[in-house]
């Protein structure tokens, strides 16, 4: 387990995006988390932007987004974002907190996600470690806040 969690880190820390006409890295195997009672996470860490609009936004809207999150009918909620952005705490707080608001409300929409990180970033600062990601930056708190 912490073999894969260390690939996982290693792969997320990259340089970013390879130049154009050169093949994307290979996207590391999906990471399932528990960040509260009950929330299922299962994060995928997505190297191309193009099918990541695409599979966020069905039915052609435009524009990139930075992630995407919504609960499967097993009860897993599935979250994907770019492999560079998954260890940002705004990134993976905003999505984790898409989980916890359909988890706990079956509220789909922004205005809970958005409202949480800065309480996430307050409570637990950079680290991601918290939501279960692999990180080597201090957390300033022992688990995530809830809503």
């Amino acid at each position: 387990m912490r073999l894969s969690l260390f690939l996982l880190a290693a792969l997320l820390t990259g340089c970013g995006q390879p130049l154009a006409g050169h093949p994307a890295p290979t996207p590391p195997a999906p990471l399932v988390t528990s960040p509260w009672p009950g929330v299922q996470i299962e994060w995928h860490a997505e190297t191309n932007q193009a099918a990541l609009d695409a599979y966020a936004r069905p039915g052609g809207l435009t524009g990139h987004v930075l992630g995407t999150a919504w609960m499967r009918p097993d009860g897993t909620c599935e979250v994907h974002v770019m492999f560079d952005r998954l260890l940002t705490p705004e990134v993976a707080a905003h999505e984790a907190a898409h989980c916890l608001a359909i988890h706990q409300r079956d509220d789909w929409t922004e205005a809970p996600a958005e409202a949480y990180v800065p309480r996430y970033l307050q409570a637990c600062g950079v680290s991601v470690a918290p939501l279960g990601l692999p990180d080597d930056r201090p957390a300033t708190c022992a688990a995530p806040p809830d809503l």
